[in-house]
């Protein structure tokens, strides 16, 4: 008999399974300048480390990652590379025509990006469409870039960080001042970090503003490059060539928690490879009964960059998109299907379906 503490040990130890499971798939990359310019990976406990995690990637600066891909900016080319999470479907051009492009971000619709080159702040949506540019006019110098659910943040050479809404308005170039020689950034859990360059730390402030903490990590070695998850605060240490590592209150630093990363500039960390698939939905259906021996079907997924199969009856599966027309339908009844494939290949293994009936005397 299975009584309720028992089911309680064994939904704990499910739940902690699931959590090991996910922590397996999480890993910490970096932008190595040095030894052959690639992009690194490790496990988030240093272990497991790949050099050459990808290659090609060109003079890769800031990174950014989201469940199925990973970006970089490529100062040398003017280029914001892409690759799939697992590092295939690599494609150094994704997004063309930056201006010394350093510091990146994403979110769930845009990358956003630091033109190092025309002092501006730039924007794309996550397929690499509609880029602007001069998203954000008139910064001065900016190096990094970090994204919230509200804001976007950038970095500014004269110890300054700026605030903007996500549409671009509301810009407040001293957002937060005093912030030493603030670099590449990061945010978490209600906070901002920076990395020091000249200063040889990491930087902390509230993403409300006031209390700034320039020394929140001390002891960097020219650090380029702040991530920051649930186990902790990662940076690049470009002038030891490691990896420092350091507890989300700021103890237990490990300035040479991960060795030989040659050089590193920007680093990244994600919550592992999206295993989730999207949900797909009709968003407009034929007419259950019809004379018209045509069809338009509109539709839509849960997760933004999908790509979309259909299939009539018992035909094969065939890439789509909205809206799609059926033509030359014949009489009788029908079965319209259509199911989402997310970023990173995962399949929507309920398609969505619409049934109609093409009557007799139906015209063409």
């Amino acid at each position: 008999m299975r009584t309720a503490g028992t089911a309680i040990v064994m939904a704990t130890v499910a739940a902690l399974a699931l959590l090991t499971a996910a922590a397996a798939d999480a890993y910490v990359y970096w932008a190595s300048s040095g030894g052959g310019k690639a992009i690194a990976r490790a496990n988030p406990d240093g272990t497991g480390v790949d050099r050459a995690f990808i290659t090609g990637v060109g003079n890769p600066q800031g990174l950014a990652t989201d469940r199925s891909h990973i970006y970089w900016a490529n100062l040398a080319a003017d280029t914001i590379g892409r690759a799939r999470i697992d590092g295939t479907d690599v494609r150094p051009s994704f997004i063309v025509g930056a201006a010394e492009p350093k510091g990146v971000a994403v979110d769930g619709s845009h990358i956003y990006w630091a033109n190092l080159g025309t002092d501006s702040i730039a924007r794309a949506n996550l397929d690499g469409t509609d880029v602007r540019h001069r998203f954000i006019d008139a910064v001065s110098y900016p190096q990094g870039v970090a994204v919230t659910a509200d804001h976007l943040y950038w970095s500014e050479t004269r110890s300054t960080i700026g605030r903007a809404s996500l549409d671009g308005s509301g810009i407040d170039r001293a957002f937060v001042t005093g912030a030493g020689s603030p670099d590449l950034m990061a945010t978490y859990d209600g906070y901002l970090y920076w990395s020091n360059q000249r200063g040889g730390s990491i930087g902390r402030a509230p993403l409300t503003g006031g209390l700034v903490d320039q020394g929140f990590i001390t002891g960097a070695a020219k650090p380029l490059g702040v991530a920051v998850d649930g186990s902790g605060i990662y940076w690049a240490n470009n002038g030891t060539g490691t990896i420092g590592r350091a507890g989300l209150d700021g103890s237990q630093v490990a300035p040479g928690f991960i060795p030989q990363a040659r050089a590193p500039i920007g680093i990244a960390v994600d919550a592992g490879v999206d295993q989730l698939p999207p949900q797909t939905r009709i968003t407009k259906g034929a007419r259950k009964r019809t004379t018209s021996r045509r069809a338009r079907f509109g539709f839509s997924s849960s997760e933004a960059g999908s790509e979309f199969q259909c299939r009539l009856d018992r035909k094969a599966w065939r890439y789509c998109v909205s809206p799609r027309t059926l033509r030359r339908l014949r009489v009788g009844r029908h079965t319209f299907r259509v199911r989402a494939i997310d970023a990173s290949g995962n399949v929507d293994p309920t398609p969505a379906k619409d049934r109609f009936r093409v009557i007799a005397g139906a015209r063409r």
